[in-house]
Order: C-alpha cells, then sequence, then structure tokens
C-alpha cells in the first residue's frame, strides 16, 4: 500500500514542477515556437537539469571517495541513488522556487 502511495505522491511532484515549469516558460516568453509545446520544453528542462545534478554528484562522490551502493530499489524497481536522488532535486527545484517567488510577493 505504501509503494503505492509514494508513486502517486512521485506522480503529483512531477505533474506539479511540469507545470510550474511550464508556467514559467510561458511567462518568460512573449510567443510559444510553433513546433515545441511548453510541456516539451518544461520536461526536456526538467530532464536536462536531472542530468546536470547526476553529473555534479558523480564528480561529488568520486572527489569523495564515497562509497554508495550501486542499486537502490523503489516500487520494485531498481535504480541509480545518484539518478534517484538527482531526479528529485530536479522536480522539486521548480516547486521550491515558486514558493519562494510567492513568499517574496
Amino acid at each position: 500500500m505504501y509503494k503505492i502511495i509514494i508513486f502517486v505522491i512521485f506522480l503529483i511532484l512531477l505533474f506539479i514542477a511540469l507545470k510550474v515549469k511550464t508556467r514559467l516558460n510561458m511567462k518568460r516568453k512573449n510567443l510559444p515556437e510553433p513546433i515545441s509545446s511548453p510541456l516539451a520544453e518544461a520536461l526536456k528542462q526538467l530532464i536536462g537539469i536531472a542530468g546536470g545534478i547526476y553529473l555534479s554528484l558523480i564528480m561529488f562522490i568520486s572527489f569523495l571517495a564515497i562509497d554508495i551502493p550501486t542499486k537502490v530499489k523503489i516500487l520494485n524497481i531498481n535504480m541509480d541513488p545518484l539518478a534517484l536522488c538527482s531526479l528529485l532535486l530536479a522536480i522539486l527545484q521548480p516547486i521550491v522556487y515558486n514558493l519562494l517567488i510567492l513568499k517574496n510577493k
């Protein structure tokens, strides 16, 4: 049961992150590109940010020579722990950013 709850929370956070990214992208551009949709742009940016975080974490872990497990199992899916961490950080980043912007207004 908790696996389903964790998966649903993950999907909700992913949806919120994509929605916030899409809204921010629409505010930054006056005219949207005819080929690329705002959702595609948001997803592309989210994956790009996650990749950058992943590379930074790999360099950090190798620099400090920290031993981490090669795989973690979440919801019967084996994942690289650094990839999971970077994906979660990339999903949470636009949500936290949006909350900070709203707080400062």
